[in-house]
């Protein structure tokens, strides 16, 4: 399974406008595909039946039906017997096209775990709130999950507890040499994001309207307000050292260019923290750390730590 370039990808929200039915024409496309070693040739009807009687997850299938829908589309060309029964099928260019669009998206692991996030997110819902069951990956491997016909593997499943937990949709301690949580039970935003029908992978919201701060010794504070004078004291050394550590801590889960890359930020903010805290400086470093974690490439978690940094920066004097 090869892994390709996440920033070109479709979004959960499109693939989850694939039915069914529409995921399966496109495995046995696909598989037809195969047997013809990407090229054009005659495929016989048998050859097909048998080939896709490997597929386990798609049990029985009306296959004549299937590829008089895939001849409809113009993704196959049909040649039949007397009778009208199928002898065999050659596929289109604009079929092979399809399948090559349909693997590249299947065959990738950033893909596939973005789409894990919410069906685990949403099976943990089912048995905690609605079977009154405590859950366990296991008990979820047990399922036999797939994305498109590719089994969710141990690994996607520890990386997707891990994630979920990073970003406070689940919770639970995990174990030794297993980074998810093997006792996972859900936070009020998870249980929020599935009740409400949204997906893990939403971006956050907007930033809005906000006046946070901390104050040290007396102040008076006029938010909103003009022509007043006001005297504010306000602490952001301790703050903006906490959201350095919180971030650090991330840096595993980023790829290993762009983790270099605000590393390298961190440390000339925690330099002018620690010393004259110049806030000019500061806007300077926190802001190009944004710009690092805005990419693409940074995922959700790139987009969580945007917001932080600018809820950290509107605290700045």
């Amino acid at each position: 399974m090869s892994v390709v370039d996440d920033s070109v990808l479709p979004m959960p929200s499109e693939l989850s406008t694939l039915s069914p039915t529409r995921v399966r024409q496109l495995r046995i496309l696909s598989a037809i595909s195969e047997l013809g070693g990407g090229t054009s040739g005659s495929i016989t009807h048998e050859a097909i039946a048998k080939r896709i009687e490997a597929e386990n997850d798609l049990g029985v299938i009306a296959l004549a039906d299937h590829l008089e829908l895939l001849k409809d589309e113009g993704l196959v060309a049909l040649e039949l017997r007397l009778g009208g029964v199928i002898a065999s099928v050659n596929v289109l260019p604009s079929g092979q096209a399809a399948v090559e669009e349909f693997e590249h998206v299947r065959a990738s692991i950033p893909v596939r775990r973005r789409q894990l996030r919410d069906d685990y997110l949403a099976w943990l819902y089912n048995q905690i709130e609605v079977l009154d069951i405590d859950p366990t990956p296991d008990a979820y491997l047990r399922t036999v999950p797939s994305f498109m016909g590719f089994s969710y593997t141990a690994k996607d499943l520890e990386k997707t507890g891990e994630w979920l937990v990073t970003n406070g949709f689940i919770q639970g301690e995990a174990a030794w040499q297993y980074a998810g949580p093997l006792r996972p039970t859900l936070t009020a935003k998870g249980s929020f994001t599935i009740e409400n029908g949204r997906s893990s992978n939403d971006p956050p919201p907007a930033i809005g309207d906000t006046f946070h701060t901390t104050v040290n010794g007396p102040a008076n504070v006029a938010q909103g307000s003009s022509h007043v004078r006001q005297n504010l004291s306000v602490e952001f050394k301790a703050e903006g050292l906490r959201l350095i550590d919180a971030i650090e801590q991330t840096l595993p889960a980023l790829a290993a260019e762009l983790s270099a890359a605000v590393e390298e930020q961190l440390n000339e903010a925690r330099i002018e923290l620690s010393g004259t805290a110049e806030v000019s400086k500061l806007k300077a470093v926190f802001g190009a750390m944004s710009g690092f974690l805005s990419q693409t490439s940074a995922g959700a978690l790139g987009g969580l730590l945007t917001t932080q940094i600018a809820q950290f920066l509107a605290t700045l004097p």
